[in-house]
């Protein structure tokens, strides 16, 4: 018989040898770098996923740009038709003295202090508008530029410069009168011909511009100085202020041919606001911003003060609504329906003194136009699309300047005169 049976020996040569092919074959085909057709490839495609993600990133930037400027456009509109309307709403409040027609004014008020201009008139009214010439409904107005120069404006009525002095052209002016609702009672012995006797504590201090009134009267003058005494407080309005403008006319109420009132339980003493609403070039140190802005106007010690409220507020335009044939109640010594609304200029006149009879509004409706925030160089826009739209405020066609590429947004508010009922 012959062995076929292979050798042991035999065996482990073969497998040797195969093992050996192989990791001769694979360490011939080992990697050992990159062509530079690969890493041009390679590098060709990072780029192109680098590009994807700046311009995702950018545009998700721009518009997180643009929102959060939309949304400050938005708030500062809301911010300014909100201060608008508190103090609209309160226009020609004199406590229990109620609403008195301009015509009668004159009869049932004492103006102490040595002024008679309209920010210490109060037979003024409560309310009082001048409209931007040629900025009546129906109209078209091109806008100032960028930064607009603060000069008085020219209106209809013509604007008194006492009330203001660096309002922008082509919008419009609200002036409105008031007495504070922080008001104090008077107290035992009420007043004598030289001071008011009032409750502790209080927030009177001199030089104050203040109105006392009951259900009869009023009177308004300036208070030279403040004493405690017993749990009341005198407020004294004598000549002199110490320097403090306007002062007092009489040293006395009653005497020196000063008209004398005696007020009794039940009369009020507070601040005398007299407010002007009016759009001025900004005046921020804080910031770049140096385009319009919404201005509030108030003679709290016989000084004007100046505050600027809101920045962007580039034109207001106000409409005032009239009842003309004062049909409701038939009775009634005060106006209640809206038949129409008119500018300023277009107020109902009163027959006697032929100025306009402000007691015919009872409501006003407010428009304005609130634009972008830029920085002190116009190249700095809040975003990179041109604007070029006419927006219509109030029915007023306003066209916007040239190069000018901010967001717009029109705010409007009707707002009725608490004190016309």
């Amino acid at each position: 018989m012959t062995d076929t049976s292979t050798p042991l020996s035999a065996n482990r040569e073969a497998r040797g040898s195969a093992s050996d092919f192989a990791r001769r074959t694979f360490v011939g085909h080992d990697q050992q770098g990159l062509s530079l057709v690969e890493l041009m490839v390679a590098l060709l495609i990072s780029t192109m996923i680098m590009i994807g993600l700046v311009q995702v990133f950018s545009a998700s930037r721009l518009t997180y740009t643009m929102d959060e400027g939309l949304a400050r456009l938005q708030e500062n509109g809301r911010f300014a038709v909100d201060f608008l309307a508190h103090d609209i709403r309160t226009a020609g409040n004199m406590g229990c003295l109620g609403n008195i027609p301009p015509s009668k004014l004159s009869q049932m008020t004492t103006n102490y202090l040595n002024s008679t201009s309209s920010p210490f008139d109060l037979t003024r009214g409560g309310i009082e508008g001048f409209d931007a010439v040629g900025t009546t409904p129906g109209l078209s107005y091109t806008l100032p530029t960028l930064y607009p120069a603060a000069n008085v404006s020219n209106t209809s009525p013509t604007l008194d410069t006492n009330l203001v002095a660096g309002a922008v052209k082509g919008s419009d002016v609200l002036v409105l009168r008031m007495m504070d609702s922080s008001s104090v009672e008077l107290v035992a012995p009420y007043n004598n011909s030289a001071q008011i006797f009032v409750s502790q504590p209080n927030s009177i201090y001199a030089g104050q511009i203040l109105v006392v009134t009951d259900c009869d009267r009023a009177s308004i003058f300036q208070t030279t100085g403040t004493s405690a005494n017993s749990g009341t407080t005198n407020v004294a309005h004598a000549t002199g202020t110490g320097g403090t403008s306007p002062g007092n006319i009489c040293p006395n109420w009653g005497v020196s041919n000063c008209p004398g009132k005696t007020y009794k339980n039940g009369a009020q003493i507070a601040a005398f606001t007299t407010t002007v609403y009016y759009i001025g070039k900004s005046a921020s140190t804080t910031t770049s911003y140096t385009g319009p802005s919404l201005f509030r106007r108030t003679w709290p010690s016989g000084s004007p003060v100046d505050v600027e409220l809101v920045e962007g507020v580039e034109n207001m335009q106000i409409l005032y609504g009239v009842d003309s044939d004062h049909d409701e109640p038939p009775t009634s010594s005060v106006w209640h329906n809206v038949d129409r609304y008119v500018p300023a200029s277009g107020i109902p006149t009163d027959p006697t003194t032929g100025q306009p009879d402000w007691a015919h509004v009872v409501s006003v409706r407010v428009g304005l136009l609130v634009s972008g925030r830029v920085s002190a160089t116009a190249t700095a826009q809040t975003n990179s699309l041109t604007d070029t739209a006419t927006y219509s405020v109030d029915g007023v066609k306003l066209a916007l300047p040239a190069s000018d590429t901010r967001e717009r947004r029109v705010f409007t508010a009707t707002i009725e005169l608490r004190n016309r009922h």
